[in-house]
Formats: structure tokens, sequence, C-alpha cells
């Protein structure tokens, strides 16, 4: 069984909770990536269940 969907210390969210029925969120969120612009930057969150599809804060859905 898998733990349950914990946001962040800092208070973020899993942005792909809604993304894939079939791979629902779960366990803690982290930091996975930063994306920078020219004048800013920020942080990409994940929970655990999907910290391999976030790319560049895109969703990565897996194909068969």
């Amino acid at each position: 069984m898998s733990t349950p969907y914990v946001p962040c210390s800092c208070g973020a969210g899993c942005p792909y909770e809604d993304k894939n029925s079939d791979e629902p969120c779960w366990g803690p969120v982290h930091a996975v990536d930063e994306i920078y612009s020219e004048d800013d930057w920020w942080w990409i969150h994940a929970c655990e269940g999907h910290h391999d599809k976030a790319d560049g804060g895109e969703y990565i859905k897996e194909t068969t």
C-alpha cells in the first residue's frame, strides 16, 4: 500500500495530481527540478509517485 500524499514542507502540492487517474499521487512532495528564465527561477514539485513524471514542469505520460 502506498503512503498517503503529503504536501512539501514549503506547502507546495503535486501539480500532476489530476493528470492520470491510473497514477495517483502518493508519498511526500519534494522539489524535483528548477526552471530558469532570463529574469527568474522557480521550483518544480512532485510527489514520490510522480517524481519521474516531471520534466521541466511538463508531465511525461508513459507510452506502452
